[in-house]
């Protein structure tokens, strides 16, 4: 029979892999503007919020953005904290999630339960859409980091070691807020519990009734955002990656997966009991929280993390249903299982870290471009995340000359007006000189004008400087502005791969 600890020797060995990928690979996307709130490549206080105006930011933030504390947390830890620490934060809390799952979900270090432990960690590490910029710090905190926090918090509801109060009730608002697709889920999930149970609320006592109050207050705050509503009201600021099906489809599999089996089980009697015994206890909340959090993921327009939360608490909720089966495969096909399961999560994570440090790498050469670049335009080659090999499972993603917000978050900490990327033929172009446009050895158009006239005959719409043409065929085509030496505006035109759940809207 397996250890008691095999599987938490698995997680301590997914996280010591995750903290060294977190630690290779460079800030990205969202990391440039939290990190720009309160500093910026001249020092802490020379951000876009200075320390004058700090307490000002997160009033500004829920209104006009989300009520999220994972968001909230990203701007003070990427603000003050060395990026060692800040990426070692996010390697951790992959392993405080996994371990947190199994906690709740009945199997951490439990005797005879060590293969379906080490089979979740697996699922988890492949499954979980790791694929949709997961390696960025803002990302990591509003889904890893934050389901991390929430699942944290409930098990403090259910575990016999006491915490100080005061601790419990911050713990309990920043759970709730932590994203609003957690806390309020988690919160009809508390509810249906005390319901199911008729558990009157003085039932509770204080030291557990207290922090419940926080806990909903905060899902309050997230949930009443305006900012969020005004983005959801608003279609957000694309269009949505597809239809709500499609969504669900890619987003959520596991939660869809663990339902239709839970939708089985109800068409026999013995199936029945077991899950009206499983929603009356631990895997019931899970069950409505995992339902609350579809919904979230259906209706936010983004395909890819929108299904985190709900998977992470379907498989708590599918867990307790497997502790109550009770479903035995031998000692020896239990530690295949084991095995497999083990060499598999190590491998998903081992997979990216030779191209994720490469985008580190290349991220170094381009901030020693910009600084000596007069005019923010760097002539460099940077890592193709679409030609990433298959057994990454699409979690290389590197910046791209068409990312115009990446790279103006970039520019911004630099006090630069832009950054502009081109390949490294066009340094040798005479740009004052061009007249008609130029085709570079990549493919890519440089012209001194931008109408459709000068693209291929393909592209069918023009959205101006700095926008993008999508052609019949469904290729999407750029138009990046950039100053030619004498401050004449010029174009590079270029084709751009979509990566995958990715839609022609930028």
């Amino acid at each position: 029979m397996l250890s008691k600890n095999f599987s938490a020797y698995l997680v301590a060995a997914v996280t010591i892999v995750m903290v060294a990928a977190y630690l290779v690979y460079p800030y990205a996307v969202d990391d440039w503007g939290y990190m720009s709130t309160f500093r910026s490549a001249a020092g802490i206080g020379d951000g876009a919020w200075p320390l004058d105006r700090a307490w000002r930011w997160m009033p500004f933030h829920w209104l006009h953005v989300n009520g999220r504390t994972a968001n909230f947390l990203a701007g003070l830890f990427l603000g003050f904290l060395p990026k060692w620490l800040v990426s070692t934060l996010c390697g951790v809390a992959v392993g405080a999630m996994l371990a947190l799952v199994l906690r709740l979900g009945g199997v951490w270090r439990r005797v005879g339960r060590q293969s379906v432990a080490c089979a979740v960690v697996a699922v988890i590490m492949v499954v979980f859409p790791w694929w949709d910029w997961m390696f960025s710090v803002d990302l990591n905190f509003n889904y890893v980091l934050a389901t991390a926090i929430a699942l944290g918090f409930m098990w403090t509801l259910q575990t016999s070691v006491r915490f100080p109060l005061w601790l419990l009730c911050l713990w309990g608002i920043m759970a709730g807020a932590v994203h609003e697709a957690c806390g309020m889920p988690l919160a009809a999930g508390i509810i249906w519990s005390l319901l199911v149970n008729r558990t009157g609320w003085k039932d509770l006592g204080r030291p557990l009734r207290t922090p419940l109050l926080f806990f909903m207050a905060g899902a309050l705050i997230a949930i009443t955002s305006p900012g969020i509503w005004g983005r959801f009201f608003s279609g957000g600021y694309t269009p949505p990656d597809g239809t709500p099906a499609e969504i669900l489809l890619v987003s959520a599999p596991l939660t869809l997966i663990v339902f239709a089996v839970f939708i089985v089980m109800l068409l026999f009697p013995g199936g029945r009991r077991h899950i009206f015994r499983l929603m009356k206890g631990v895997g019931g909340c899970f069950a409505v929280a995992s339902a609350g959090s579809l919904f979230f993921c259906a209706m936010g327009g983004t395909m890819g993390r929108s299904g985190w939360f709900s998977q992470a608490f379907a498989l708590i909720a599918f867990l307790q249903l497997a502790g109550d089966i009770r479903v035995s495969i031998g000692r020896r096909w239990g530690m295949v299982l084991s095995s497999l399961s083990a060499v598999l999560a190590i491998a998903v994570c081992v997979a990216p870290l030779p191209g994720l440090y490469r985008a580190g790498r290349a991220f170094d050469r381009l901030v020693s471009e910009l600084a000596s670049s007069p005019d923010g335009v760097v002539y460099l080659e940077l890592p193709d995340e679409h030609s990433q090999p298959w057994y990454t499972l699409g979690r290389l993603r590197s910046i791209e000359p068409a990312d115009d917000y990446y790279l103006h978050e970039i520019a911004r900490f630099y006090g630069r007006e832009r950054l502009v990327v081109l390949p490294p033929e066009a340094s040798e172009v005479d740009f004052d000189a061009l007249s008609e446009p130029l085709r570079l050895p990549d493919g890519s158009v440089v012209t001194p004008r931008q109408e459709p006239s000068y693209a291929p005959e393909a592209w069918i719409s023009n959205e101006g400087d700095g926008g993008s043409w999508m052609a019949p065929d469904g290729t999407r085509w750029m138009c990046v502005p950039f100053p030619a030496h004498s401050g004449r505006m010029m174009y590079h035109l270029f084709p751009c791969p979509l990566f995958f759940s990715e839609r022609g809207g930028l």
